[in-house]
């Protein structure tokens, strides 16, 4: 029987632990350990099945959320099989790496590359 507490368990960190322990559903508790859900195989999958479309309209989100102010940058963001390509201008104060590195943590994202070009 597999006893291991999880806090603060991120998605990834779930279906690991659901692999090593052969498990098929994980129970969720709240801070004070109070059941509240269960989530399944089927649950940790379904964020990584989005379609290209929807991949990329939330990696344009999360970018032009955290990283470019309004009209300082223009980005164009294509997915294809859930690899990102980032193209587009940034401003100078803003590295790719941390754009590309964005890109990667949006759930479903495969890989990400970036081509982008500076603002004067």
């Amino acid at each position: 029987m597999l006893k291991r507490s999880v806090k603060g368990a991120t998605i990834a960190g779930a279906a690991r632990l659901m692999g090593r322990g052969r498990l098929k559903r994980l129970p969720v508790v709240d801070e004070e350990g109070r059941p509240v859900g269960v989530v399944s195989r089927g649950d940790l999958l379904k964020v990584h099945l989005r379609s290209d479309a929807e991949l990329a309209e939330e990696v344009r989100r999360e970018l032009l959320r955290f990283l470019v102010p309004a009209g300082d940058a223009t980005l164009g963001v294509q997915v294809a099989d859930g690899e990102v390509t980032l193209t587009g201008r940034l401003p100078e104060s803003v590295p790719a790496e941390l754009a590309v590195r964005l890109a990667r943590a949006v759930p479903g994202v495969v890989g990400a590359t970036a081509a982008f070009t500076a603002v004067a």
